[in-house]
């Protein structure tokens, strides 16, 4: 299950422009909407220049950029000499990814303000975009250079390289913001962010912690050090820190799912079902379905397939072409003893992942468990074919083979198969298992089990999940073999 981060919403706040955001109450929005109507039904008076800026400011932070557009043109109608609407329509270009005119407008621009810093910017936001990292930084270290500390570009710029991940170049920047400005509570944000994602977690957690001493009620960044500390496997204090989050904010919806997440993690099914309930409360309907999905699978760790069914079911009304989701609920449809269903969603599954061989064995236990055994042995053999190292999947086939064609064909099965897939640990395994069962020699059987023990004793290991197989591994002198290898074979069921 994957964590929800919330920098994408920090990213949004601050738009993927370089400005930063205006304030409402120092511009008049009811005139901005009264002048965007006015351009747009081609009733424009004349505006001043800075007017239009200002406009422009507004509707660009509010991410309205077909607005943009639409006052831009017009004021570069008006005012073709004005750099700050063209820089303005420019940013615009290239956040919406018409990269042709940004090219045209920057080679106009390029004339007269190559020792902007903004247009630097919007120079090094253009290559960014296009994942020309060493040339995006050539410029942000002009525009900084250039912008004194006086708009305080560098953040702006780590917050940029944050979201394209390049974490280590946006340390970088946001240190240097840092030494002008060392209480700013986003700054301190975005560099532990980038901290944790260079692999600097302690540093990570000592900035997010000295952040939340200077502003406790700080709920986003209680939400991150929960991320980080359940990434590090402290659930405890992962907990804690996400409970803070929605203590301070209860509609703060994220740490309600990273926190159900902590709890599946330690098999708290209940308190896990509670949290992603809350969450779906305040959550974007749209995205319910891995809410669903998620409580699904709690449901299912504690044995209610009924109820673990209906939620899968939920999930895979919203997202139907989703093959996780079909793979979940075709098993609680196993389980349930819907197997034609499970054998018409593990179907079209398989025809959007072929090669996911869990799918096949899944297919199979559904063919099994309506009787139809040749079916379903024909699914084990696709499945494997796939992944022909599962143990496990091996040993049904081999058991339906013989129940179908008698004791005698055990050998036949190893024969049939041993030219595509003798050189595979978990085929050698059961070869040594038909040799066992069927009462040839021991000392043939424990060759093969040293050979496979010396290169990969997790084969071992699955096999003795299985109890017909684990009995064999725990025959005395099998065991005495395996010992050297330091492989104990214990039951699981005591």
């Amino acid at each position: 299950m994957e964590e929800k981060s919330f920098y994408l919403i920090i990213f949004a706040l601050y738009s993927a422009c370089m400005m930063d955001p205006m304030e409402e109450d120092n511009i008049n929005v009811q005139n901005i909407e009264q002048m965007l109507e006015d351009v747009a039904s081609g009733k424009g008076p004349y505006i001043d220049s800075e007017e239009i800026v200002d406009a422009c400011e507004y509707l660009y932070n509010c991410q309205r950029f077909d607005d943009v557009d639409i006052m831009t043109s017009y004021g570069m109608s008006l005012h073709p000499d004005s750099a700050d609407i063209q820089i303005i329509r420019t940013k615009m270009l290239i956040d919406t990814d018409r990269m042709k005119e940004a090219v045209l407008s920057i080679d106009t621009l390029q004339q007269t303000q190559s020792e902007n810093p903004d247009f630097n910017i919007i120079c090094g936001w253009f290559n960014l975009k296009q994942h020309k990292v060493r040339v995006a930084l050539n410029y942000f270290n002009k525009a900084v250079e250039l912008d004194n500390d006086e708009l305080g570009l560098d953040f702006e710029i780590g917050l940029n390289l944050n979201q394209f991940g390049y974490h280590k170049e946006a340390i970088k920047f946001l240190k240097h913001f840092q030494k002008s400005h060392p209480d700013d509570p986003e700054c301190m944000f975005e560099t532990a962010y980038a901290l944790e994602k260079v692999g600097q977690r302690e540093k990570s957690a000592l900035l997010y912690e000295e952040l939340l001493d200077k502003k406790p009620f700080y709920e986003t960044a209680w939400y991150n050090l929960g991320i980080l500390y359940n990434n590090v496997d402290e659930y405890d204090k992962a907990l804690m820190a996400y409970d803070t989050a929605v203590t301070i904010n209860p509609e703060y919806a994220d740490p309600y799912f990273n926190m159900g997440n902590t709890y599946v993690t330690l098999a708290r099914y209940e308190e896990a079902i509670n949290c992603y309930t809350d969450y779906a409360v305040l959550c974007d309907p749209d995205h319910l379905y891995p809410v669903y999905q998620n409580i699904g699978e709690c449901w299912w760790e504690m044995g209610n397939m009924e109820l673990a069914r209906r939620f899968y079911h939920k999930a895979l009304e919203m997202q139907p072409d989703r093959v996780d989701i079909m793979y979940g609920y075709a098993l609680c449809c196993i389980e349930t003893d819907m197997n034609t269903t499970a054998i018409e969603w593990l179907s079209k599954a398989i025809e959007m992942e072929p090669d996911n061989s869990d799918l096949n064995f899944a297919k199979a236990q559904a063919y099994y468990s309506t009787s139809q055994k040749s079916k379903a042995l024909d699914e084990l053999m696709e499945g494997l074919k796939k992944d022909p190292e599962v143990i496990l999947a091996w040993h049904e086939a081999l058991k339906l083979y013989v129940d179908q064609n008698g004791d005698d064909s055990a050998f036949t099965f190893i024969e049939k198969n041993g030219k595509k897939y003798g050189t595979k640990q978990a085929f050698r395994f059961i070869q040594a298992y038909v040799i066992y069962k069927f009462g040839q020699s021991k000392e043939t059987v424990i060759k093969i089990l040293d050979k496979i023990a010396q290169k990969d004793n997790q084969t071992i290991y699955n096999a003795a999940e299985d109890e017909d197989l684990r009995s064999m591994l725990k025959d005395e002198d099998i065991a005495s073999m395996l010992l050297q290898h330091n492989i104990i074979i214990t039951d699981p069921t005591l």
